[in-house]
């Protein structure tokens, strides 16, 4: 029965107390209803706004049924309860006490009572009471909205997973064909076939790095962004981050200078994460800085903290735009004939990855055509870091290695069979899971390279066929994929693959995995499931 915050149920299980104390409300225009039977309270209590009860009615079998009902109210219901004692010496003050505590908003009044006293008292509870289904409604109101919001978030991160795969696939191909066409002797000797594949590359890396940030900003408002931190040398991600913007810089002819100190400094942090800030700072530099301009960047220690700084002598800063030029989507030009496109979102992610890692971000302007200066500083680390064990690949370096190459996208299939039979490997290629199952269960393989997200049998379902395979339970399975999310890394572990690299793929890192298959690593080289959980480092770093 639906309850009524209006509705007064009287017990009075003496005489004529219950249909006296009705029929008092009822002509006062209370909508009353009397509850017959002790045992039936339990049922009868969900229906009513007000309880009226005699003392008496705590004295029956199933007053313990009453309690516990009052007891088991839902958070945001406090039932008034008005009892009409005796007072005095009553013999039920202990069972009274238990009521109030059992009900918590419970009022006592002491017979005889005044007509007007009793209807005065039941008005004021059912004001309560009214006030009680208003916090109700705002209660439940608050759990759909948030539902709703957890149910976008859900939808928007599916959104974004399938957004970065779709556009990952052809700019995997496009930083392939590029990579390639930079390596042919043709285009080293045509200074314009040079420029154009440099274009190429530098495109699709500008491209693969947007997508990334937007990646990372829903991850890090949604609370999902994890760091897997480490003693690491700043040196690494400056200068990883340095090959990645410097044909940026090569292209408007602006001069980079470094200036690092000789000894290395430590930080503890996610080497990833720390090219990130390190890439979208200088970027940002390069830019916002014309043409035969300067960006200067350096490293040093500050007491108990390491300092990087990257000084342009580019457009400047507006003062009033300062304090938000870290914020989200925040452009000091948003005009349409803006002349430097963007979204807003590289410095923003900035801040909140520095964060992260217990440090501070700055900006520092003198005004419009003065050039800026942003300076970061994080927490220094003082060990000494692991040793690097990544080698230079060489073509020619995979001749021992037989691989499948499973992808539904014909153009990846047939770059990597190219790309890996230049370095020496022999290839086959399947566009679908099912003809990959079915290469594979007729020959051997050293290596199988899969997509997951593919038609009709994901990559996931691929390796788990691939395991009830005889001879294919323990063939190496490497993870090649435009899904980049934590879970899609973690999945994939826990699925088989040995290795999760995410599209556009950074070649270099694809063959160091295989050369590690094939056994041509040192035998100090970490196990290939270390470090490669987690998202590779954006294509044209180390």
């Amino acid at each position: 029965m639906e309850a009524n915050h209006e509705r007064v149920m009287v017990m009075a299980p003496v005489g004529q107390d219950a249909k006296a104390i009705a029929d008092l409300l009822n002509a006062e225009g209370f909508e009353t209803f009397i509850c017959p039977e002790p045992s039936d309270a339990r049922r009868e209590i969900r229906a009513a706004g007000v309880l009226v009860m005699t003392e008496e009615a705590l004295e029956g079998a199933y007053a313990g049924d009453l309690l516990e009902t009052l007891k088991a109210q839902p958070p945001w219901s406090d039932l008034p309860v008005i009892i009409l004692t005796d007072g005095g010496a009553s013999r039920l003050t202990r069972l009274l006490d238990i009521a109030a505590e059992a009900a918590g908003s419970v009022t006592l009044m002491e017979r005889p009572i005044g007509t007007a006293t009793l209807l005065r008292a039941v008005q004021v509870a059912c004001r309560s009471r009214r006030r009680q289904y208003q916090v109700r409604d705002l209660l439940l109101r608050e759990q759909e909205l948030r539902q709703a919001a957890d149910e976008a978030n859900r939808l928007k991160d599916e959104f974004l997973a399938t957004m970065s795969h779709e556009l990952r696939n052809p700019l995997n191909v496009i930083l392939g064909y590029s990579e390639l066409l930079l390596r042919t002797d043709d285009v080293k000797g045509s200074p314009i076939l040079k420029q154009a594949g440099e274009a190429l590359r530098r495109n699709a890396l500008s491209q693969s790095q947007l997508i990334q940030d937007l990646l990372e900003l829903s991850r890090l408002r949604s609370g999902k962004l994890a760091l897997n931190p480490e003693t690491v040398p700043l040196r690494t991600a400056v200068e990883n981050a340095l090959e990645t913007v410097r044909a940026q810089a090569d292209a408007k002819q602006i001069c980079i200078s470094v200036d690092l100190p000789v000894e290395p400094l430590f930080v503890h942090g996610d080497i990833l994460r720390l090219e990130q800030i390190v890439w979208n700072i200088l970027s940002n530099a390069v830019k916002f800085t014309p043409a035969g301009g300067s960006v200067l960047i350096s490293v040093v220690r500050e007491g108990d903290e390491i300092v990087l700084t990257v000084s342009d002598t580019g457009q400047g800063i507006e003062a009033s735009f300062l304090p938000n030029v870290f914020e989200m989507f925040r452009q000091a030009d948003s005009s349409v004939n803006r002349e430097h496109a963007g979204m807003g979102i590289g410095l923003a992610l900035v801040r909140q990855l520095v964060q992260l890692h217990g440090g501070s971000v700055r900006a520092e302007s003198e005004g419009p055509g003065r050039g800026s200066r942003f300076t970061v500083r994080l927490p220094a680390k003082i060990e000494t870091a692991r040793k690097d064990n990544a080698k230079t690949f060489t073509f020619g370096a995979l001749d021992q290695l037989i691989a499948l190459v499973v992808d539904d996208d014909h153009d990846t299939t047939f770059l990597l069979k190219y790309l890996l039979e230049m370095s020496g490997a022999t290839v086959i290629t399947a566009n679908s899971a099912a003809e990959g199952l079915s290469l594979a269960d007729a020959r051997e393989f050293n290596v199988i390279l899969s997509d997951i997200s593919m038609p009709g049998m994901n990559g996931f379902e691929f390796v788990r066929k691939l395991r009830t395979l005889p001879g294919k339970e323990d063939v190496a399975a490497v993870a090649l994929t435009g899904l980049g999310r934590p879970e899609d890394v973690t999945r994939s572990h826990d699925e088989g693959f040995v290795a999760h690299l995410t599209k556009p793929v950074d070649f270099e890192s694809l063959f160091a995995v295989l050369q590690r298959i094939a056994g041509l690593d040192p035998p100090c080289a970490p196990p290939i499931t270390h470090g490669l959980e987690k998202e590779p480092p954006i294509p044209g770093g180390s």
